[in-house]
């Protein structure tokens, strides 16, 4: 970014400078690129199960949608043309494609009349949320990546007090998430209400394959399908399992209840849809109660200025982070706006490494986290080929993994290993590569009974009748950590709360402050 760029950002006062600019760093589409342009996006607040949706969309074979969020139209218009955002989209020609961007809810109407001119039949998903569920998520959310007024707070979950729960609900960006209504208003002032899929989370939970099927309609692809490949079961990104306090809800019921009676009022006018009764039974949902807790005020400084301005500071703090000196690894995290580090799995075969290991760094992935992940089995028949399975060949398998994994942190990147590793001081030669705290040692602890039990590669079975040789945990030993930085006993934990586990753990490790250092 040109030093003019530079201060330009930090210049944007008014709506006409705002778009001017906006239109500028967008540039041109490339008329050659014109058959990846989207057909849809998902424009979803935060936690209002996008992700959920996302993920099913993926499985059918008629849909492209991107892996993460690219958060093109909120972000990164600023360092990539429009042309850059279309080729995000390149293997989804002949197929419906699409992104979605949980950001994209909060932009002003220039940004959206900007996406229109894109694709004026652009097909927008929105998802809503009992507003007091989608806002404790929200702080859950805020508590576990340690942002907003969480930020370096150290203290458990359980110990957190009422008042700092409230206290998280008087940044703006969660208020803002929350305004279904005032997300709803800017995007139908640029597109017809034809283009637009409203559906909600309780949908997920009590029918959610009508749902989908639902979205596959409106999308224009078969809705008959192989259902037993697609996830609509499961959830994704839970987080801590924990009732909101009383005086939070009922603090939220006063910010909430009258702004939730216009929406409903809206989207029966011009979508002849109801909201759920769990929004109802949640809110104390009643006109009595409404004309006693109004807070009308709070939603009214929303407006096209005061987005625009939102928009303005995301930029000037994406200016701060990529100003660097030169090419180094503190650079690179600067640009990632994230630290380093090596998250290395140790543990029996089949006792759930790669598992929770892909789940990872797929949830990382949706944070805008920069991992990857080095893989036993893929670096065996490439990299480490020429090794086998003797204690000296084990060794070496992991210093080269090692060292591997080292060159990945010096890109910023946070690596994840998934190794059995069987030898304790192997693992710590690893651990003295790095500097204190970079190195994450995750034991997926598990009864060699249910490892054997579960053995999806039928490894043990050939092992005990002596197949193969130098089995770990049936002819060779494993030394079990004594002290590793996160013990997930995977006979006992879900795939789900393993994850949590380990990013309670590494969020306050890999977060960057708010200052560039």
């Amino acid at each position: 970014m040109s030093d003019e760029d530079e201060q330009h950002v930090l210049a944007i006062d008014t709506i006409k400078e705002f778009s001017n600019y906006y239109s500028k760093k967008i540039g041109c589409l490339d008329n050659s690129l014109i058959e990846y342009i989207p057909d849809f996006l998902i424009i979803s607040p935060p936690r209002t199960g996008s992700t959920w949706l996302s993920e099913n969309l993926a499985i059918h074979p008629s849909i492209l949608i991107t892996s993460r969020e690219l958060r093109y139209f909120s972000r990164y218009w600023k360092y990539f043309d429009i042309n850059w955002y279309l080729r995000q989209f390149e293997k989804g020609v002949g197929r419906k494609k699409g992104e979605k961007s949980p950001e994209y809810a909060a932009l002003p109407i220039q940004a959206i009349n900007f996406i229109r001119s894109i694709n004026p039949n652009l097909k927008l998903i929105f998802l809503m949320r009992d507003p007091i569920e989608r806002a404790w998520s929200h702080t859950k959310h805020n508590y576990v990546f340690r942002e907003a007024n969480f930020f370096a707070y150290d203290d458990d979950f359980d110990s957190i007090p009422d008042s700092k729960f409230i206290e998280n609900f008087i940044h703006d960006w969660p208020l803002v998430c929350g305004d279904y209504l005032g997300s709803l208003k800017r995007w139908l002032e640029i597109f017809p209400k034809e283009q637009f899929f409203i559906g909600f989370y309780e949908s997920i939970k009590n029918d959610p394959k009508n749902l989908l099927a639902d979205i596959f309609d409106f999308l224009g692809v078969k809705r008959e399908i192989d259902w037993g490949k697609f996830r609509i079961s499961e959830m994704f990104m839970e987080g801590v399992r924990k009732e909101p306090p009383e005086n939070f809800k009922q603090h939220l019921r006063e910010i909430y209840n009258e702004r939730t009676i216009d929406l409903a009022k809206f989207l029966k006018e011009q979508f002849d849809i109801d909201i759920p009764n769990e929004w109802r039974n949640t809110l104390n949902y009643s006109n009595e109660y409404a004309q006693k807790h109004r807070n009308s005020d709070i939603f009214q400084k929303f407006d096209e200025q005061y987005l625009i301005d939102l928009l303005n500071m995301e930029n000037r703090y994406m200016t701060i982070s990529v100003v660097v000196d030169r090419t180094t690894r503190k650079s690179r995290e600067k640009l990632k706006m994230h630290r380093s580090c090596i998250i290395w799995f140790t543990g029996l075969s089949a006792s759930g490494k790669s598992t929770i290991a892909n789940e990872l760094d797929y949830i990382l992935s949706t944070k805008g986290i920069h991992s990857y992940i080095l893989d036993g089995d893929a670096i065996r028949i490439g990299l480490n080929k020429d090794l086998g399975y003797t204690k000296n060949d084990r060794s070496e398998n992991i210093r080269r993994i090692g060292e591997v994994a080292k060159l990945f942190m010096d890109a910023g990147i946070v690596v994840i290993t998934t190794f059995i590793s069987p030898f304790k001081e192997d693992r710590e030669i690893v651990r003295n590569l790095v500097e204190k705290g970079e190195f994450i040692e995750v034991y997926t602890k598990c009864p060699i009974s249910i490892c054997q039990e579960r053995d999806p590669k039928g490894l043990y079975k050939r092992a005990i009748i002596g197949e193969i040789k130098n089995f770990t945990g049936i002819s060779h030993p494993y030394e079990e950590p004594l002290n590793p930085e996160i013990l997930l006993e995977t006979d006992r934990l879900s795939i789900s709360e393993s994850v949590n586990k380990i990013i309670t753990h590494i969020v306050p490790i890999i977060k960057m402050s708010d200052k560039s250092e």
